[in-house]
Parts: C-alpha cells; structure tokens; sequence
C-alpha cells in the first residue's frame, strides 16, 4: 500500500498524457458552452498579492467573508449576500451513492448552498492561520457557488468535485488552486504552540500536474505575452513553477492545438477586458447577534437547513397520568368495586386518547420541541418538513427521489436498504459497538471505516452475513435489536430522510451526515435503557 501511495504522490507531479490532457480541455469546453467562454479568455490570473486582494486580514469570520465578498465579486456574483460559519470540519471523507470519499481526511471549508441571495459558506477554524492556503481553498468553494448559480452542478459528487477545480482555472484562479494543491513550509509551529519544523499539506481534487496543464492551455488560448507568463510563473512555488514551464515547453514544442480543441471563439469576437477590482472594501458591519451566535461550532455537527418533524404518540404518558388521577378519584368517592373497575378503564382509555392526540414534536435534527404548527426550528433554524413516521407512499416518494439524485449509478448498486445497513456497519464500528473478534477477524474493514473510506458493499455485508448482531458487543447487538427489530420502519426512514435531504439542497449524501441521525436514535434508546453515552453524543442532544 505504501508503495502504492508514492507512486500516486510522484505522479502528482507529472504532467497528464495525451488522453488526460484531451480529457481535461473538454472539461474546460464543457464549462465554457454551458455557461460563457468570457472568464477562459478574460478572467485575470489572480495571485495572493496585494494587487488582488488588498483588504486587511483578520484570521476570524470577518476576514473570511470579506475575502470571500472579493472572490464572489471577481466571478461575477458581487451582489450576493455571504453567510459565514467558523467551525469544525467534517473529520472524515463524503461519500457517494457508492460508498466512495471525496472529502480526503476533513473539510478545510465548504459551500452549503443558495438560500435566495444569500451564499452560505463554513470554515474549519483551524484553516485560519494560512492565509495563502485558505484564499485557494475559499476559490475552490467559491467555484462550487458559481456553478450552483450557473444550474451546471455534476450528479457524481466525484466528477463535480473534479469540474470545480477545472473551473477554477477558468474562472482565473489557477495560480491560487496550483499553489494550495500541494505546500511544503518551514519553521511551521502547531495551534498549541508546538514547533514542527516542517509541514507538508494536499488539497484539491486534480493533481499539481492537471493543475499546470489547465494554467499553461489558458495562457495559450488567450495568447498571453511574455510577460504575464512571467507574472503568472512568478506567483507559483517553486515546484509547481517547473511544472507550469515543462506544460508550457510542451505545448509550444509539440505545436498542441489547443484554441483549436477547445473551439475557442476568434480573439476578435472575445467581449472586452473587464474592469479590475483594486479598492480595498469598506469594513463589514452587517453583522447581526444571531450570525454571530452562528459562527459558534455547533458541537461539530453541520446545521441542517431542513430537517424532518419527528412525531411520537404520548398514549402511554395519558394512560398512566389518567389511571392516576382515576385511582385518586375513586379512593376519595369511595365508588364500589365494579364502578371503580368501569371508572379505571374508561378514564384510562379518554387518557390514552388525549396523549395520543398531544404528541411530542420534535426537530430532527436537534431535538428541539416543536409547536404544533411550527414551519421552523427555534434550536437550529432548520426549516422543519414532514418526515418520521412515513405512509408507504411518502417512502416510495423519498426511494425515487434518493435513487434519481443517482441516477447516473450502476442499477445494481442502487439498494436502499444494502446503503442504509452500509452506514449503520460503519457508525457501529466507529462508536465501539464491534466486538473485539469482529475487529481482529476483520482489521483492514475496521481500519477503513474508522477512516470513512470503507465501500458501502464490504460493509453492507457484514449485517447481511450476521443479521442477529453477532459480530457486535452486547450493549451494541442490543441497540441493533432496538434499532433493526423493535424499530422495523427506523433506519430506512432515517435513511430516506437523509437522502432527501441531499436531494433537496443538492449537496453530497454522505455517511457522516447519516451518523448524525444515527446518533439521535443511540440517544433516544438510551433514555429507555439507561445507556451512558459519551459526552459528545450526550452534550449535542
């Protein structure tokens, strides 16, 4: 496996072959005819100067939105409201329909979607303290927001992943992915104050290689003279530079037609040179309590925006507050035993029916109680939609749309219910529910789920293989019972749920949002069998 790995980190630095190199100029035609081919030949090639970005830098939610406020406005979307959150990435890879990460081992930001003219972005705290890092990483996001607003968003979560960094090289800010994509530093000294000496970080989703080859065809196709090559040379590190020239060498060498791939328009059909943004922008003052209070890390779990009502019968509760109340009665009236019997039981059953019909509304997503009318969450300002306990039809409805979200999957891996036992597998290993046997029988699975990279087939078949929970501990198989018996309709309602959630935001469905669910129904189960749970799960609901 490590052999494996350096062979990947050494071809990192290689430029694509003739196939990629095709593959990657289509991407960059794709993007250009779906929405304009003005940024691939006009956007400038920003670089962290200060000619680009001038405003003072503070390492907290102000910086971070002013900076992202100027990349907004360099693609064209100046005019959108930003909504900033600071907290703590997700510590483990997203995952696709088929099990597979594409968030490598944490979120440095990501973009959470359009809410109207408002653009919603979150920041991993600990990014804050690498400027030239994190002004790559918020383009890449940034790229993300443009082509949600552009209506050109992939159905792979993979595949779109990848287009967001193509389109970031169109966009004008190849310099800015290039250099992010791989930096080595010295003299580095940890958060805690730790001196490390060195560090060494990976981002991105294309290769420093792909990376250079998309920079060098842009500066091709726009005709760059010598001197913007050199400015654009310039800004790159060292290594990342060499590869900029050897990309350069080789398209200038081999006579590669790239405007002609490409079907880039005449330069004198190109729109004209755009106004470039100097002027530092005001200080940003918008800041409402609320939004502050936002940019709390939420026990690091991701805000939902829409969660589910959860709805739970409060029968049993009447019942016994009227057999209650019924027995007091009839010991102070001092009724006969056969009026005392009709009294218990009719009081009883108008109990049980009062209960029934005040339920416990709840939010899913933390567990607030909900009004009886509530179209939102007081707790996490989610917008509260009908879910829990589902008709038949509703479930149908949840299947198709989580299946047509997608729908560019092999049929044979579009199981529900195969993806559902997936997630419960991976959430019960990485919370201690596996037995020591299962874990030394099966080190390298419980080695990747607890990364989160293990495929959803693999997990998925080991509760097929032991449906009564065997391979769990006893606290563990009997939550699985709780869960998977008592519970029959629980997980693939939990798990529809989360899917349609993913379908309606258009963000990845991934494992780690489903844990989240998971761990609800861990604390509910708790609370009826006296489970002690770890603090983090304990504090969050």
């Amino acid at each position: 496996m490590q052999e494996d790995d350096d062979e990947a980190a050494i071809n990192d630095w290689e430029l694509p072959d003739r196939q990629e190199r095709e593959r990657l100029l289509l991407a960059v035609r794709r993007i250009a005819t779906q929405t304009s081919w003005e940024p691939w030949v006009r956007a400038p090639v920003l670089d962290a100067s200060g000619t680009w970005f001038p405003d003072a830098w503070s390492p907290d939610r102000r910086g971070v939105k002013t900076l992202l406020r100027r990349i907004l406005t360099y693609v064209g979307l100046g005019e959108a409201a930003v909504h900033v959150q600071i907290g703590r990435g997700l510590r483990a890879a997203q995952f696709d329909h088929q099990g597979v990460g594409t968030g490598g081992k944490g979120a440095a930001a990501w973009f959470w979607g359009w809410e109207g003219n408002v653009c919603r972005f979150g920041v991993d705290k600990d990014q804050l303290g690498d400027l030239e890092a994190l002004v790559g990483t918020l383009c890449h996001e940034v790229c993300h927001a443009w082509r949600a607003h552009h209506g050109v968003v992939a159905k792979d979560p993979r595949v779109e992943e990848q287009l967001t960094d193509v389109t970031a090289v169109v966009l004008g800010f190849g310099v800015l992915v290039l250099n992010s994509a791989y930096r080595f530093r010295t003299n580095v000294v940890s958060p805690g104050g730790a001196a490390l000496g060195w560090d060494v970080s990976l981002r991105g989703y294309l290769s420093p290689g792909q990376l250079a080859w998309l920079l060098a065809a842009q500066l091709d196709a726009r005709n760059a003279d010598g001197a913007e090559r050199r400015r654009v040379a310039g800004a790159l590190a060292s290594n990342q530079r060499k590869l900029l020239e050897d990309a350069w060498e080789v398209i200038q060498r081999d006579s590669l037609p790239v405007r002609a791939t490409l079907g880039t328009p005449e330069p004198a059909q190109w729109p004209p040179e755009r106004d470039r943004v100097v002027a530092a922008f005001p200080d940003d003052d918008d800041v409402e309590s609320g939004e502050e209070e936002a940019a709390v890390d939420p026990g690091g779990r991701e805000p939902a925006h829409t969660a589910t009502l959860q709805v739970q019968s409060r029968a049993f509760l009447g019942l016994v507050v009227a057999a209650v109340i019924a027995g007091c009665a009839c010991y102070v009236v001092e009724l006969d035993g056969r009026l005392v019997a009709v009294a218990l039981v009719v009081l009883c059953l108008a109990g049980a029916g009062i209960g029934h019909g005040l339920p416990r509304r709840t939010c899913s997503a933390c567990g607030t109680l909900l009004g009886r009318k509530a179209d939102s969450c007081r707790g996490c300002g989610a917008r509260i939609v009908v879910g829990g306990q589902t008709s038949p039809q509703q479930q149908e409805g949840y299947e198709e749309e989580s299946l047509a979200y997608f729908d560019d999957m092999p049929v044979e891996e579009e199981s529900t219910i195969a993806l559902a036992n997936a997630a419960l597998v991976q959430w019960a290993i990485r919370r201690g529910f596996a037995s020591d046997a299962f874990r030394a029988s099966a080190e390298a699975l419980v080695d990747k789920a607890m990364q989160g990279n293990a495929s959803a087939d693999s997990l998925a078949q080991v509760l097929a293989s032991a449906p009564d929970f065997a391979w769990m501990t006893d606290r563990g198989a009997a939550f699985g019972r709780y869960y998977c018996g008592t519970k029959v309709p629980c997980l693939l309602d939990d798990w529809h749920a989360a899917a349609a959630y993913a379908a309606e935001t258009g963000t990845p469905a991934h494992r780690e949002r489903f844990e989240l669910w998971l761990d609800r129904r861990w604390w509910e189960w708790s609370r009826e069998s006296g489970e002690k749970l770890p603090h983090e799960v304990e504090d969050r609901w």
